[in-house]
């Protein structure tokens, strides 16, 4: 079986809520050494089906091994700081996605978890600079999420939003 086939095999697990046997796809495709780009795939898939599973320890773990061996790939910094998140804590995930900044300083996302992780923490200066960062990249989702996310609450109501 082809390796997009494998991939596509895993997403159709996925669809019909077999995630399990959609990691088993994962595991199984056949990877080289150096081949950072199907690692990266199958880790970013990994932890989105782990996600989805809520299995927050395991992804904790893929997420880590995933930075070990793939450091300059941005997604298993954002998506293994929610899992740690639910596994460990919050002080675990802003640590670990503060250990990622080097490739997602130009990421919105990075800026606002960051922000929502300083509010989360009690430090809300800190999380109002952040956050404004994610809201200066026009994306206009963040001027909705600031008022909606509860982890921003204490915040709530004290955006400048001009």
């Amino acid at each position: 079986m082809k390796r997009e086939d494998q991939f596509n095999a895993a997403e159709g697990y996925v669809e019909l809520g077999m995630y399990q046997e959609a990691l088993e796809e994962l595991s199984a495709i056949p990877v080289e050494v150096d081949d950072k780009q199907t690692k990266f795939e199958i880790a970013d898939r990994r932890l989105k089906i782990l996600q989805q599973m809520e299995a927050w320890e395991e992804g904790a773990k893929v997420a880590r091994a995933a930075v070990v061996e793939l450091p300059n790939y941005s997604t298993p910094y954002l998506l293994g700081a929610y899992a740690i998140r639910r596994a460990e804590g919050v002080e675990a995930a802003f640590e670990f996605l503060v250990s990622g900044e080097h490739c997602l300083y130009m990421t919105p996302d990075f800026w606002y978890k960051k922000g929502c992780y300083y509010c989360l923490l009690g430090q809300f200066k800190e999380a109002k600079e952040c956050v404004y960062k994610a809201m200066g990249s026009g994306d206009e989702k963040y001027d909705t999420l600031v008022e909606e996310d509860d982890d921003l609450a204490p915040l709530r109501g004290t955006w400048d939003l001009t």
